[in-house]
This record gives structure tokens, C-alpha cells and sequence, in this order.
């Protein structure tokens, strides 16, 4: 297969196992305010006078939002993930001058350590309000750095470069608070990494608009009435703040990027030390080194680091990964190659089951969110404004930190057009129990039915449960509701059935399965207990086929 095959097909490969999952992710949290925002100037003004300064991601998430349809943002959004990787692959080759910068190899390595090693996966790269602030924004950095690198690398700049230059600047200034100082430090540095006089021209155009970036993101009015909202922190002298950020927080944000560190390390000891690697080249990693490290050493001024605030040291990380990587797969050598390989094993050993689980999770979360639009359409059909619906239950998935962000926004409500919408906790994936046909078993004790008994899993078949759907909340007046659920071998599991989980007029009793084999239950006994007189009073079995 040849050189332009292999890569069209990489970045096919990497585009698509983005877009199932953004695909099947709902709408949550913040969305529905800014998909009401849209373009307007209005709205978008008050919003930088009276919270937030990241104007770009404002307008990115709005627009994807109110504009296109889901499947259409959900495309973009996946067409900006596969940008960000192809970048952050693309910057060492560039560095290098190659005629062809681009590696699948390097390219789908980063995209997996992307994957396995990200801070919080679901609300930096698929929640659509999170990616404009956290993955389009690393997005417009990668572009500015490679264009950046390009142009300083060039025997003779252009005069066409400078627009290039100074909106891709901009862009990446106005990324978010914690990166886009760090930015205008890059370009800085690269004065004195590039020596010609032309370049240093464009390099100074790209430091000028990215500063200006980053005043307009820094400066904003909002940003300073937020913080009123943290008087508690902002309160503590700079000394106990530093203490807090660098031996307490530091250490946390960190450790979440373990396995990066040792694919770095794997490639620096199996890999050998050639001299394809010129001084430019070492000093741009060292700087992107230094990049990573700042960005995690400035959150020191924010009140708070939620795992996602940390994605924009994470991408600065993995383009020192990309630099190790492509030194390695460019020298060709069997220890390098083999660097590379111990590096994919590893890598791919979290990323087969990360992946399988995370679409597990978009496709149970996918059908939750058809459940709870259901709900809503009913309420408004009868005319009721003010309704519960149950919030998200995840599935398993490799970290809890790639969840999706569960906050409850206000304006959900408003997008919707009711005066109130009200979140539950159920306790459980409630998509195993609609449009699912079940078990079909029933039985009755009085009034209190059985209706039906369903299969469930944390995601295959992992921390299996049963569901069981009853027709009445009501709780035995004398005493209790049990079931005990028989496995082929008579082992037996015994479950207490209280305070069932209502879900739009339904009720349910999930019951974790454990010390039976739950492949094999043969037989689920319902029945009513007395406690006073410390007996069974009515039972009915239910036979699995």
C-alpha cells in the first residue's frame, strides 16, 4: 500500500471511530444555553461583559448548535478532533523540513494516547459546548504552531503568509485562560530558535495577534465578575494559593497523563540517538516541554481545575510525544521500530476496551436521551409545563472522568419551552428496559404485579443485573417485597423489593447479580413477607426458559 493510500486511509480510520460515538452523544449541560445564544451580538456581548472572555469558543459552540442539525455538528466536531491530532503529528516533520511531514504511524499513536490518556475524554472532545472550549481551541493552537513553525523554516518568507499567520494567531490567543499566554510565550521563543531576519518578521506577527488574543480573552469584564463568585479563593494570599495548586492539584492533574509518560519514556530508552535530529528540532520539543508545564503551573490563578481545564497541557504533552515518536519512526533503525511497536501494544492494550465501552456508553446515553424527550413531548402534549425526567445513567467505562458533564442547566427548560424541567437519579441504565421486549415473565401477588423481568450489564455483560418491572410503587402494608432469584446450581441471591425507581409511569426494582451465575437463573420467586409474624404470605415463581 502506498505512502498517499496509507495516510488518506489513517486519517479515514481516526474520523470515523470519532464520529460513532459524537454521533450517539445527547444533548447535555450547557448546550441548550448556547444553542439558544446562536449568533446573536447581543447575547454573546452581555455574555463577555458578564462571564466569560473565550469569545471564539462562545461562537463555535453556538453556531454548531443552532445551525446544523446533529448529525451535521457532530460531523465537525469529529472533523475538528482528527485536525487536532493531524496537527500535533504533522509539527516535528515540519520542524524538519520533510517533504512529506506526515506519518500514520506517529498520527494514529497520538490519536490513541488522545484517547486512552485524556483528562476527562466525553467533556473535552464530544460534549459539544466542551470541545469548543477545550478541543477547537487546542485545535486553533496546533494550526498557529504548525503554520508558525513553517513559515520560520522557510530560505525565503512570503508576504502571503502574514494573514495566515495573523488570524491563526488570534485564534489560538483567544483559545482559553490557561493556554493562551503559554501560546504567545511559544512564538516568543521562536525569535530566538529562527534567525532570519524575514521570518522573525512573520514570528513577530504571530506574537502580536496572538497577544492580542489573549487580551481579549484575559481582559474580559466577565471574567473579573466571575471571580467574584470565588471571594473565598481569591481571598488566600498568593503563597497559600501557590502551595494549594503545586503540591496539591499539580500532583492530581499530572498523574492523569501516566500512560504518555511512559510511551515517552519506552521511545527515549528502546530508541536509539541519531542525528537526523537538528538543534531546531530539540529546541522546539523543549519548548512545547515547557509549554505543557506552564500550562498546568497558571491554572494556579483559577479557583478551581476541573480534570477538563487541564486538556490544552495535555495536547502541548503529546506534541512532545509526536516529536519523540517521529525521531524514532524517521531513523528507520530496528530499536526504534521497536520502540514504536512496544509503544502501539501498550497503548492499544487501553485502547481496544476505552473504545468499546465509550460507545457502549454514547449508545445506552443515546437511548436514556429518547426516553427523556419522550417524557417531555408528553408533558407538553397535555399540557404540563413543569416536568421530572430521569437524569443520565452511565454504563461502565475505563475512567469515570470519560463521562459526559451530568450538570443540569436552567435553560434546558427554556429550550424546550416548558417553565421547568427537574432531574431524578434512578440508579441504573434505564435504556436495558425501554425498547427491549425482556424476558416476558409475569406473575401477580393481589395487586402487586410483575410485569415483566429484564437482563442488564454494566456494558458486556460486566456487573450484570436484573431489572424488575412492577406495576405499582405501593410497599407491602405489614411487612415487605422480596425476590430470590435461583441459578442452576441452587445458588441462591436474595433482594428486598423497596422504593422502585419510577421512570414516565413505569416501576422498576434493579438488583445487582451476585454469587449466582447469572447466565443461568432458572427461577425468580416473588413474594410478600409479614414481618410481624415472621412469614411468607403470598409468593409466586417465575421460570426462566
Amino acid at each position: 500500500m502506498n505512502y498517499k493510500t496509507t495516510s488518506i486511509l489513517s486519517l479515514l480510520i481516526v474520523f470515523t471511530l470519532i464520529l460513532i460515538p459524537s454521533l450517539l452523544t445527547p444533548m447535555q449541560s450547557d448546550d441548550y444555553l448556547y444553542s439558544l445564544m446562536g449568533l446573536s451580538y447581543e447575547k454573546h456581548l452581555w455574555h463577555y461583559m458578564n462571564w466569560s472572555g473565550r469569545v471564539v469558543p462562545d461562537y463555535v459552540s453556538s453556531s454548531m448548535l443552532s445551525l446544523f442539525p446533529k448529525w451535521a455538528y457532530a460531523a465537525l466536531n469529529s472533523l475538528a478532533f482528527t485536525v487536532l491530532i493531524l496537527c500535533i503529528s504533522l509539527l516535528p516533520g515540519i520542524a524538519l523540513r520533510d517533504k512529506n511531514p506526515f506519518r500514520p504511524v506517529v498520527f494514529l499513536l497520538i490519536f490513541v494516547c488522545y484517547w486512552i490518556a485524556n483528562p476527562a475524554l466525553g467533556q473535552t472532545s464530544f460534549w459539544i459546548v466542551g470541545s469548543a472550549n477545550y478541543l477547537w481551541t487546542n485545535m486553533f493552537i496546533a494550526i498557529y504552531l504548525c503554520l508558525l513553525t513553517y513559515v520560520s523554516n522557510l530560505e525565503n518568507a512570503n508576504k502571503q503568509w502574514y494573514p495566515a499567520i495573523a488570524i491563526s494567531g488570534l485564534l489560538a490567543g483567544c483559545a482559553n485562560e490557561n493556554t493562551s499566554l503559554v501560546t504567545v510565550l511559544i512564538g516568543i521563543s521562536y525569535l530566538f530558535i529562527f534567525n532570519k531576519r524575514d521570518n522573525k518578521k512573520l514570528i513577530i506577527t504571530g506574537i502580536a495577534f496572538s497577544a492580542v488574543g489573549a487580551a481579549i480573552m484575559l481582559l474580559s469584564p466577565g471574567n473579573a465578575i466571575r471571580a467574584e463568585k470565588f471571594s473565598e479563593w481569591y481571598s488566600l494570599s498568593i503563597f497559600s494559593r501557590a502551595i494549594t495548586h503545586f503540591y496539591e492539584r499539580i500532583p492530581e492533574l499530572a498523574s492523569s497523563f501516566w500512560q504518555v509518560y511512559l510511551v515517552i519514556i519506552v521511545l527515549l530508552l528502546v530508541g536509539s540517538t541519531n542525528n537526523i535530529i537538528n538543534s531546531k528540532y530539540k529546541a522546539i520539543s523543549v519548548v512545547l516541554f515547557f509549554a505543557f508545564i506552564i500550562a498546568d503551573s497558571v491554572l494556579m490563578f483559577a479557583p478551581g481545575t476541573p480534570p477538563r481545564s487541564n486538556n490544552g497541557a495535555f495536547c502541548f504533552l503529546l506534541s512532545v510525544l509526536s516529536f519523540t515518536a517521529y525521531s524514532c519512526f524517521k531513523s528507520n533503525e530496528r530499536q526504534d521500530l521497536l520502540g514504536i511497536g512496544l509503544a502501539y501494544i501498550f497503548s492499544l492494550f487501553y485502547f481496544t476496551p476505552s473504545y468499546l465501552l465509550f460507545v457502549n456508553a454514547m449508545h445506552s446515553t443515546s437511548i436514556q436521551e429518547t426516553v427523556r424527550n419522550s417524557i417531555i413531548s408528553k408533558a407538553k402534549e397535555n399540557g404540563i409545563k413543569d416536568v421530572t425526567i430521569p437524569q443520565f445513567s452511565f454504563p461502565a467505562l475505563l475512567k469515570e472522568t470519560d463521562q459526559f458533564d451530568l450538570y443540569h442547566s436552567i435553560k434546558f427548560a427554556t429550550y424546550e419551552g416548558m417553565s421547568a424541567i427537574r432531574m431524578k437519579n434512578v440508579g441504573f441504565d434505564y435504556s436495558s428496559v425501554f425498547f427491549n421486549k425482556g424476558m416476558g415473565k409475569s406473575g401477580c401477588l393481589k395487586d402487586f404485579c410483575v410485569v415483566n423481568i429484564y437482563n442488564g450489564s454494566m456494558g458486556f455483560g460486566l456487573k450484570p443485573y436484573l431489572v424488575i418491572e412492577v406495576n405499582s410503587k405501593s410497599n407491602f402494608k405489614n411487612g415487605i417485597y422480596f425476590a430470590n432469584i435461583y441459578d442452576e446450581s441452587n445458588n441462591k441471591l436474595n433482594a428486598t423489593l423497596e422504593n422502585p425507581s419510577e421512570i414516565d409511569g413505569r416501576y422498576f426494582y434493579p438488583i445487582r447479580i451476585k454469587g449466582i451465575d447469572h447466565k443461568n437463573i432458572k427461577t425468580i420467586n416473588v413474594g410478600a413477607y409479614d414481618l410481624k409474624h415472621e412469614k411468607i404470605v403470598q409468593q409466586v415463581a417465575l421460570h426462566i426458559d
